[in-house]
Formats: C-alpha cells, structure tokens, sequence
C-alpha cells in the first residue's frame, strides 16, 4: 500500500504529560522490590570493560553482559565461523582483532566481571537477523556461541589453561540470551529450550509489563518508551535513542540535550513503575560512545539516582530470575494490577512520571488552493500543544531542508521540485527549535499530478533491535 499526498494521515503522539501524584492505597498483597536491570550488548572494546567494571564497583550496580563469540576468534581465524546464512568466515560487526594479547584481556574481563557478582549472557555471533532461521540454523548459531567463547584459546592457536575451561564459570552458567536485532520467531524459542536458557530478552512490551514464561523461558522484554519532552517512540537501549535522537548519525553538538532527555525518559519510566505497579525495569546499552558520550554518562546518572533507593534492587538478570522463580502466577498477576500498597511519592524529587496520548498529524490538499497541503495536529490531546509562532513545520529530502512552515501548509509543487524517486522525505514539527514529533518514508513517485510514498513509517525503526552498526564503534 501506497501513502498518497491528497489525504492522509499519520498518527503519532503528544509530549509526555505529568502524572497524577496521588498514591493508590489497594492493598492485597504486600509490595514488590523495584529491579532495576542494566545490561550491555558489547564484549570488544578492552577501555569499555575496563569502565564498566570500574563504575559498578563504585555504584553498587550489577551487570549483565551479553557478549558475542566473534569478538572472541582473532581476524586470522575468523573462517572457523560458519554464519547459518551468510556462510564462513562472515560477521557483520567483525571480529576479535589481531592481538592474541588482547583476546587474553578479553578472557580476563570475562572473569573478572564474572567474580564481580556480574553476569555473562549470550548475544550469539555474527549479529545477523534471525527471525527467518530454521531451528538446525539456531541451533548451529548456539553451539558454535559454546565453542568460540569455551575453546577460545584451543580455537584461536593459544595455549589453553589446565582446566581446559578459560573462565571462571561453566557453559551451564550461561543462562541468558538477547537475539540481534531482537530478531527471533518460534525456532529460537524451541533452540532456547533445547539448550536450556533460563530467560530471553529479544523481546518489547509496555513499561510496566511484568515477566511471565513463556515456552518455558522467562521473558525479560525491553521496554517500549516515549522520550521525555517529545512525542518520538523508542526502546529502552542507548542505539535506539541514537537512531531517534540523531538518524544513528553523529551529532555530539546536542550531546547534553540528548543526555537530559535519556535521563529524564528513564526516570520517568523508573519512576512510573516505582509509584505503580513495580514491574521491572529494563535498559540496554552498548560498549559505545555515540553522541560525545551522551548514553553513557546518562545511564551512569540514572544508576546513581535510583539504585541506592528504598526497596530498589539492581542486579543482573539471573537474581530477578531467582525472585520470578519464588512467585506464584496468581501473585504475578496481582503485581501486574497494581494489588498493593503503593509507595507514597516523594514530592521533594523531580519528577517525570508521565502518560502518552495520541495525535494526529492530518494532510490534506486544500480545495481552495489546489497545490497547497495543509498540516494539523489533531486529536484528544491536541489541546495540549500550544499553537503559536514557536511551532514550525519542516519537510527535509534526506535529512536535508527544503521547506519550513509555521502555518503548517506548503506548496506540493515546491515540495516535488526537491524531490527524487528512492529519496526519504520527512515532515517534523519542531517547537522552539526542538523537534517533537517526525514521520520519514521513501519517495516512490514524483512524476504525477500526486506525490507517492511508501507506507512505512522509517522512524519506527527506533522500535526494532540494535542494527550491527550498533557495535561498529566499540
């Protein structure tokens, strides 16, 4: 299906709105601890463990690493992998490098996280979208996981310990898994149970969504997030952020604003859960710097925040396993309504908790001008939206600018002479020089009396998992 300029429309959200600060006083079962769980997708960059490692022991913070097996196979020895689709020797976020000295620092990391009360999970190999795989592919995508990170140093031409074993820890130990590109269908979840993952993080559902098995795996989703003071949809892991805030380009000149809104979208979604129905909360970052270090030094504020609060638990994800393992499915339920006495809110903290109404962005040709189109925000909560000079309407071909309206009507004509076929157009209002809100999609016809484009919305790829560009920065 085609989106043709004539009318249309896209729907999209409001800025975030404030909350009632009341607490609710239902009490059936006692309260929750509040988990809180931050992970990292990323095993390559040696000064990234060396960080994370250091910052945890200085914040009380337990992580979970899911680390990939090609980042533990030197670059001479990458034709040892066969990729299930994309055959040998094939990576799409590359390899361990070409430092047997660094691989060993690899190793040693591991361990040492691992001694640290961390925990080390599965972000398989090659990185490459699974949800097509057949279950022989996943379960060759899960051995060769086992062989490349337990027989490293036999694989890679090194001399192995004499326990045979480099870590510290079993292969039985790792229980977790996230898929790339949370890529995943109904064979993952078989191979999951054949190999005996405890839990899955491949997942997205709503902030407050509490965890059940499912096929007899738990599962631990990202979360689904409106960043603070915007409209724009995401998922609670740092490359998403990155691809919404900044098209997954660089742009450290906003890096501080960028920061603020990571910082505030997750307190506000630490903060939703801790005053209501305590599901936990999950974040997933990456061994990155994108933005000047935006995502990192929010996640190190939001750790610091709210990690040292009452009641709040933040651990690795096999201890919210142990917790899950100790309820009933009768007692999860009652957490997932909200069954208990809830936390009164601290009003002496900054607060973010907030709610998402929709609104609609309506184009339509205007009769009276035959080559005009019209912009508006429309819906329950376009009230909520002040319209005034500080609104402004911009149109960008491939991110560059062709048109700025404040009135929120523009000529198509001039909109088509900027135009080609394949090129991305975007229509984002923009709000004392913020953007708020944004629709991108492939021109596919510009030839016509209409302009054509295709249906898909390209900014709701903030909703899917980390691309392999993910981990080219590490």
């Amino acid at each position: 299906m085609k989106l043709i300029f004539g009318f249309l429309t896209f729907v999209l959200v409001s800025l975030l709105m404030t909350a009632p600060l009341h607490a609710e006083t239902t009490a059936s079962v006692s309260r929750p601890p509040q988990y809180v769980l931050l992970a990292f997708d990323g095993s390559l960059n040696l000064d990234m463990w060396n960080t994370t490692l250091s910052f945890a022991r200085s914040s009380d913070v337990k992580f979970t690493y899911f680390i990939s097996g090609v980042y533990f196979l030197l670059n001479s020895k990458k034709a040892d992998y066969v990729e299930p689709t994309h055959g040998r020797g094939v990576s799409a976020i590359g390899w361990g490098g070409n430092s047997p000295g660094d691989l060993q620092k690899r190793v040693g990391f591991v361990n040492q996280a691992y001694d640290s009360g961390h925990e080390i999970a599965s972000h398989v190999n090659g990185h490459f979208d699974g949800s097509t795989w057949s279950l022989a592919q996943w379960r060759s995508e899960f051995q060769q996981f086992a062989h490349l990170i337990f027989d490293v140093f036999r694989t890679n031409g090194m001399a192995p310990p004499n326990s045979g074993n480099p870590y510290h820890f079993a292969p039985s130990q790792v229980n977790g898994f996230r898929a790339p590109l949370l890529g995943r269908n109904n064979s993952m979840d078989q191979a999951l149970r054949e190999f005996r993952y405890v839990y899955d993080t491949s997942r997205t559902a709503p902030m407050n969504y509490w965890p059940q098995k499912l096929n007899g795996v738990w599962n631990f989703p990202l979360a689904e997030v409106r960043i603070a003071g915007t409209g724009k949809r995401t998922l609670s892991m740092d490359y998403n952020f990155y691809f919404a805030q900044s098209g997954g380009k660089p742009n450290p000149s906003q890096s501080a604003e960028y920061e603020k809104e990571m910082l505030e979208t997750y307190i506000g979604y630490f903060q939703s859960n801790y005053y209501g129905n305590r599901a936990p909360v999950h974040i997933g970052h990456h061994f990155a710097q994108w933005n000047g270090g935006a995502y990192w030094r929010a996640m190190q504020t939001f750790a610091r925040t709210v990690c040292g609060k009452p009641e709040v638990r933040c651990v690795n994800y096999s201890d919210l396993v142990k917790y899950m393992e100790s309820l009933s499915p009768e007692l999860i339920a009652s957490y997932h309504a909200g069954q208990f006495q809830k936390m009164n809110v601290d009003k002496s903290q900054p607060l973010h908790m907030s709610r998402v109404q929709p609104l609609d962005i309506q184009l339509k040709m205007n009769t009276s001008q035959p080559n005009a189109i019209s912009a508006e925000i429309r819906g329950a909560a376009a009230s909520r939206v002040p319209h005034d000079d500080e609104n402004e309407f911009v149109w960008k071909a491939d991110e560059k600018e062709i048109l700025r309206s404040k009135s929120g009507q523009s000529n198509l004509q001039d909109l088509k002479a900027n135009l080609k076929r394949g090129q991305k157009l975007s229509l984002s209002i923009e709000r004392k020089g913020r953007e708020i809100l944004k629709t991108s999609h492939v021109v596919t016809n510009v030839e016509n009396a209409s302009l054509i484009l295709e249906d898909e919305d390209i900014e709701t790829q903030a909703l899917t998992g980390d691309r392999p560009e993910a981990h080219f920065d590490e």
